[in-house]
């Protein structure tokens, strides 16, 4: 008889030749067992669906811990949603088909929602990496450390988790099946924020927590053809993500309410810097400060935007040593 896997994990794919096998073998390679990967291959026109074929020939997994679905081109909100309604595990796991997860990441995540049941949604610490796989910084620069863990576990609830988004994108999340059905799943219409807007439906309705695991550890992927680089669609889709939430923004109050508008701008900038748009990161980065004039501090988005739009502004040696300086005062 079959045996049911407890956790089925989705991974939407569109376009991912260079990075989907890397991928694959990082869920393949995980120390929890009862799993099930279910790939949904959104209308790739590269090589991606050679490389399914050839990893599922040759896959260590059993046959039905796989499954290669193929569908018309959708985005990923709608291959996730589709990797959800073929799911048969009763809890529900996130993979971008570029990012990479750590042997341990499912079986702390697990671990994490069987200890507190008051918690229908995990996340990991996220690790940030670029396309050749190396560690990297908010400017993407490489990091040359080992990675900092927290020592315990961090609770979030909608209104929480609005302002610190502790789950920095859906790869390495896990869901309880359950409360992602009473969420509604991911939301096709929006262009950006899809995921944040998912968790917080969940947390909201259930009036539920997440809880960020300090063991479980993702590599997420910072990649120039990412929608996430499209600062201009970002905005608009932030201005739909926030018409789904007014009852949370309501309920948080005015001052939380300007700290996510400023981060959230902050963040803006510092991606239309890294994109060389150096105006627009300016006048996102005053407006993050307008909102929310801590992010002016050391150690905080706002800095790391300022440091970016600098970055792209100065002659290559004096941010050198602008750089230097800024690490050692860091240290």
């Amino acid at each position: 008889m079959e045996q049911v896997p407890r956790v089925s994990i989705i991974m939407p794919a569109h376009n991912v030749e260079g990075f989907i096998d890397e991928a694959i073998g990082s869920i393949v390679a995980q120390s929890y067992a009862s799993f099930e990967l279910i790939i949904v291959d959104d209308a790739s026109t590269d090589g991606t669906a050679e490389i399914l074929a050839a990893r599922q020939d040759r896959c260590s997994l059993e046959p039905q811990q796989l499954r290669i679905l193929r569908q018309p081109n959708g985005g990923a909100s709608s291959a996730r949603n589709r990797g959800v309604a073929e799911a048969r595990g009763e809890l529900v796991g996130f993979i971008d088909a570029d990012d990479r997860w750590s042997p341990q990441t499912l079986a702390q995540l697990v671990g994490a929602l069987d200890a507190f049941p008051e918690s229908d949604i995990a996340c990991p610490l996220y690790r940030r990496i670029d396309e050749d796989g190396r560690e990297v910084n908010y400017l993407g620069e490489p990091v040359h450390r080992t990675h900092t863990q927290q020592s315990e576990a961090k609770f979030f609830d909608a209104g929480e988790m609005l302002i610190a988004t502790p789950a920095e994108s859906a790869t390495g999340v896990l869901v309880r099946r359950e409360a992602f059905a009473a969420g509604g799943g991911f939301d096709t219409a929006l262009k950006s924020n899809n995921d944040v807007d998912c968790w917080l439906r969940i947390l909201w309705e259930r009036k539920s927590t997440l809880v960020q695991c300090p063991q479980a550890l993702v590599d997420y992927r910072i990649r120039s053809a990412q929608i996430t680089s499209n600062v201009r669609r970002m905005q608009k889709g932030h201005e739909q993500f926030l018409g789904n939430h007014q009852p949370l923004l309501r309920e948080i109050g005015v001052f939380a309410r300007r700290r996510h508008f400023g981060l959230v701008r902050a963040y803006w900038s510092l991606l239309a810097a890294r994109q060389g748009d150096v105006w627009l990161a300016f006048r996102y980065w005053i407006s993050a400060l307008f909102y929310s004039p801590r992010l002016a501090l050391p150690a905080t988005l706002g800095s790391s935007a300022a440091f970016a739009i600098a970055k792209a502004v100065l002659p290559s040696a004096i941010w050198q040593w602008v750089s230097k300086l800024r690490k050692r005062f860091r240290r």
